[in-house]
């Protein structure tokens, strides 16, 4: 009926198929009494067409306590992530200011040559970077819309959070430098933003108020956060990120026209997975056959009759593709079936003696 329903559908079946979490899972009757899980957690990915379909996965398998990895891009690729981060470095290592100056100010209205960023750096390690970015503001052949940007960035500085720890901090840097930026995004553009910087606060945690350390941490990140085949965990990834992978079980969730096949709903195109070629049917039904054949033996495919994508409820059929598959290769299963409660063996309880 949902996405919940549906994440909280692919938990279960998980969980009956490892044979339970916990005792809690026996005496609930979420798992039976006599079943016996030959299925370990490594064995199982989840995959998804766009990275907005994350969350209820996530918040699943948080309840669950099922372990799991997020396979995907890393938040470095994102402008707005690195033009934080760089604020971070900025703050942390004054003397080594040119490259964050240049992530920062190199680009977009206003932005300022490279000779212009040299030059500022040199003010940074002689003077500061507030005494740096006033001088220069005040001084030069710069422009009015670089002495705009220099100034808002000098504004920013002044009003610097006065908290501790890094995961207090970064939420008001985030919303302070997105104002300056005098950008509209849209309404799936804010979301997945959001989302990005919540993770990135999630990150910052273990860090507490040692920026270095996490810039460091944050540096080390390759393109694409690597699926760990040695981990026992169940995989969350999109079905761009699992080629070349296979597993024994694979769910495919959101199966839906709209998603797979992708289309832009309401014009919104703002998802990890679906920039390029959305509209190509034949494109996405090879998508749609790289995601089944990721699985070596069970291959499970579900939709939702509602879900929420970029903070609004939408209606979506299931996708054309489903149906084309052979009548004879399916079974249908319903989450009625699989999440009914189980009555409880008379003879769970162990005796003393």
């Amino acid at each position: 009926p949902t996405d919940r329903a549906e994440a909280e559908t692919v938990v279960h079946t998980i969980e009956q198929a490892v044979g339970g979490t916990s005792y809690f899972s026996l005496d609930s009757g979420r798992v039976a009494g006599t079943a016996q899980g030959n299925r370990t957690f490594g064995d199982f990915a989840v995959l998804y067409r766009m990275g907005a379909q994350r969350r209820p996965l996530i918040e699943a398998f948080d309840r669950s306590g099922i372990p799991y990895q997020v396979v995907g891009e890393a938040l470095t690729t994102h402008r707005h992530i690195r033009e934080l981060l760089a604020l971070l470095r900025l703050r942390a290592q004054p003397d080594h200011a040119l490259l964050p100056l240049a992530t920062l100010l190199g680009k977009g209205k206003g932005s300022l040559t490279e000779e212009a960023q040299v030059r500022l750096a040199g003010e940074i390690a002689t003077r500061g970077v507030k005494d740096a970015l006033r001088y220069v503001a005040t001084k030069g052949d710069l422009k009015p819309a670089q002495r705009r940007r220099l100034g808002g960035l000098l504004a920013l500085w002044m009003d610097w959070p006065a908290f501790a720890r890094l995961d207090e901090v970064i939420p008001i840097l985030y919303g302070a430098w997105a104002a300056l930026q005098g950008e509209t995004p849209t309404v799936a553009q804010t979301v997945a933003q959001h989302e990005r910087m919540a993770q990135l606060r999630l990150r910052s945690v273990p860090f507490g108020g040692e920026i270095v350390p996490f810039l460091d941490a944050m540096a080390l990140q390759s393109g694409i956060d690597v699926y760990d085949p040695r981990a026992d965990r169940v995989a969350l990834m999109s079905i761009h990120a699992a080629k070349g992978l296979e597993f024994p079980a694979v769910f495919m969730v959101g199966c839906e026209e709209g998603l797979l096949p992708y289309s832009a709903l309401n014009n919104e195109d703002q998802s990890d997975d679906a920039s390029n070629g959305a509209s190509n049917i034949a494109e996405e039904r090879r998508l749609f056959y790289v995601g089944m054949t990721r699985a070596q033996e069970a291959l499970t495919l579900s939709y939702a009759a509602r879900r929420v994508l970029f903070g609004q409820m939408v209606t979506l059929p299931p996708s054309r593709f489903v149906d084309e598959i052979e009548a004879a290769r399916k079974a249908m299963l319903t989450p009625t079936a699989l999440l009914q409660k189980r009555e409880k063996s008379e003879d769970l309880q162990l005796k003393l003696f």
